[in-house]
C-alpha cells in the first residue's frame, strides 16, 4: 500500500478535538479511506501530513503505516505527492495520539512477485541502474539480449519491490532434467544487509527443489566476496567449471536434497 494514491475523508480536521476524549486535540487532519477495510473491521484510518489548514477531503500518497503492537488497528500516513517525511518526523507528528500505544512507523513495504508480461520495461530499467553499481554495463541489445525473452530463457523469475520500486531480482534456469542454475540475483546496494538477498536466494532454491531438480549451479567472480558469502551461507560449495563464461572464476553447486533444510 505504501506509495499508493488514496483519498482521505476527514472527520477530525486540524484544530478539532476527539468526540469522546475532550482533551485529545488534533494538530493535523485525520480521517478515513472509504471502501478500504482495516484490520479492526472499520474503514482505514489515515493521518494527513503536510497540510496546514483544515480540509474535508484530501488526495495524496501513502508514505507510511503505523503498526500498533497492543492494538489491532493500524493507521496510514498520507501526504502530498511532492513531499516526504522521515520516520522520526512522522513519529513526532502523530505522537499526540500514538503516545498511548506501542506504535511502530513502517516506511518500507517489501513484496516479491513473479515476473509477468508487461514488466519488461521495469526490469530493464532496474538492471540498467543496478549493473553499474558493480562496474558493469547492461547491454540489452548485446550480451544480455536473453532478457528480451525472460519467460523463454528462465524457468522462474522473481521481482522484489520496495513499495512501488523494483529493487531486486532472482531467476532459475533449466540446465537439464536434474540440474538448474541460479541466475540474475541482483539487489541495489542501498538494500543490501537487510536479509533481502538471502530471501531471494532461498525463494529460488525452494522453487528448484520443489520442481524436481537435484542440484543448483551458479557462477560468479572471486571479487564478489559478499555474494560468495551469501551462497556459502545457503549451502553452496565449490565445484568444477560447468560453463564457458570466461568472466567467471568461481563455480558452485548446491545439493538440493541436503541444502533444502538451510532455506
Amino acid at each position: 500500500m505504501i506509495g499508493k494514491i488514496v483519498t482521505v475523508t476527514v472527520d477530525r480536521p486540524l484544530g478539532s478535538y476527539h468526540p469522546e476524549y475532550n482533551d485529545l486535540y488534533y494538530p493535523i487532519n485525520y480521517g478515513y479511506v472509504e471502501g478500504i477495510i482495516a484490520p479492526d473491521g472499520e474503514e482505514q484510518d489515515a493521518y494527513i501530513l503536510g497540510i496546514s489548514e483544515p480540509v474535508d477531503k484530501f488526495t495524496g500518497k501513502v508514505i507510511a503505516v503505523i503498526r500498533r503492537k497492543d492494538d489491532v488497528e493500524e493507521k496510514w500516513v498520507v501526504c502530498p505527492e511532492n513531499m516526504s517525511f522521515t520516520k522520526d518526523e512522522i513519529a513526532d507528528k502523530v505522537r499526540f495520539q500514538e503516545q498511548y500505544f506501542q506504535s511502530t512507523v513502517i516506511t518500507e513495504d517489501f513484496s516479491i512477485v513473479p515476473f509477468e508480461k508487461g514488466m519488461e520495461g521495469t526490469v530493464y530499467s532496474f538492471l540498467s541502474q543496478c549493473f553499474p553499481e558493480s562496474g558493469r554495463l547492461f547491454e540489452l541489445n548485446g550480451k544480455h539480449s536473453f532478457y528480451n525473452d525472460i519467460p523463454g530463457y528462465f524457468e522462474f523469475f522473481l521481482c522484489l519491490f520496495c513499495n512501488e520500486d523494483l529493487i531486486g531480482t532472482v531467476a532459475v534456469k533449466r540446465l537439464n532434467d536434474t540440474d538448474s542454475e541460479l541466475k540474475s540475483l541482483y539487489l541495489f546496494k542501498a538494500y543490501q544487509g537487510k536479509g533481502l538477498g538471502y530471501k531471494l536466494l532461498t525463494e529460488a532454491i525452494s522453487f528448484a527443489a520443489s520442481n524436481g531438480y537435484s542440484r543448483m549451479y551458479l557462477d560468479s567472480m572471486s571479487t564478489s566476496t559478499k555474494a560468495i558469502r551469501l551462497y556459502r551461507r545457503a549451502g553452496f560449495r565449490d565445484t568444477e567449471r560447468y560453463n564457458d563464461n570466461q568472466k567467471a572464476d568461481v563455480f558452485m553447486v548446491l545439493d538440493l536434497a541436503s541444502g533444502s533444510d538451510k532455506t
